[in-house]
């Protein structure tokens, strides 16, 4: 098996790449749908509609959560640092038929590109991509001047300090059907320290055109590094950077990920001395089913 260890941006487009090799029809066929209402379910109930409010979803990757958002209304701007991954939701949103602007920039660069431009801003699944020290803080600062006051701020992240203390490895991601075979995937958690894991692809492919029938499989397993982040460290960095009604959504289920909402202080709040003081609340996740 071959392993390669890349950075964020090379692991998205081996990642991408890798589908439309070995299935063609990967970004135009129409799966990605169900996550797009999916995702449009999720975040009408944290956000509402957007009736022609700016929403920026700071790491769009192949547009899931932005192309979500239009269909609720909201005008959006998608940001991703992988170009691939913002030319295939540009495809996608054509294919749905909404308009969303999709741009290539760097989450730790979002104050240079957008001040104050949002009402709402989101990122889901991304933000421990950000393996750096100190650069989460930038991310989240970024998405603060991102905002005007008064805007929402909105998370979805894999919960990875309870999946590397609880998870066994070589957790089965599921099997997808490909012209001429299959695609079984898996993914894989090397920890390394209390900080950091990398965290592995590993796709086993059936090609039955292969030279010998006999070893119709072949393996592909593509790595990177993300950082452990902390409920805690993440709280102290929303507080850190300025925002405030900081809350830790219900969840389901750890492996789930965690949903968390905070606002930008409004301005007259701000200005005045008068606003509430920062605070957080933990809402008790709801025991396994």
């Amino acid at each position: 098996m071959g392993f390669r260890l890349l950075s964020i941006e090379d692991f998205y487009t081996a990642e991408e790449r890798f589908w439309e090799r070995v299935d063609p029809t990967s970004v135009t066929e129409d799966g990605w749908r169900g996550a797009v209402e999916a995702a449009r379910t999720d975040l009408e109930s944290v956000l509402g509609r957007g009736d022609g409010r700016a929403a920026l979803d700071a790491s769009c990757g192949t547009g899931t959560q932005a192309l979500a958002l239009a269909l609720l209304g909201w005008r959006v701007t998608g940001a991703d640092l992988t170009a691939h991954s913002v030319e295939i939701a540009r495809t996608r949103a054509a294919r749905l038929g909404v308009a969303a602007d999709f741009r290539v920039c760097d989450m730790r660069a979002l104050d240079r590109h957008f001040p104050g431009a949002f009402d709402c801003v989101v990122t889901c699944g991304a933000l421990d991509n950000v393996s750096e020290a100190g650069g989460v803080r930038r991310a989240l600062a970024g998405m603060h001047a991102a905002l005007r006051p008064g805007g929402r701020w909105y998370l979805w992240l894999r919960d990875l300090e309870w999946v590397v203390a609880h998870e066994t490895r070589y957790k089965y991601k599921g099997t997808r059907r490909v012209p001429h075979g299959q695609v079984i995937t898996v993914e894989d958690w090397h920890v390394e320290g209390d900080a950091h894991v990398v965290h592995v692809y590993a796709h086993l492919h059936e090609d039955r055109r292969r030279t010998f029938p006999d070893e119709p499989w072949q393996t592909e397993a593509f790595g990177y590094r993300r950082r452990i982040l902390k409920k805690a460290e993440l709280a102290a960095s929303l507080r850190d950077v300025g925002f405030d009604q900081t809350v830790f959504l219900p969840q389901a289920h750890p492996w789930e990920g965690y949903r968390v909402t905070a606002r930008k202080p409004a301005a007259e709040a701000a200005a005045s001395g008068r606003g509430d003081p920062p605070h957080v609340r933990l809402r008790p996740a709801r025991p396994p089913a």
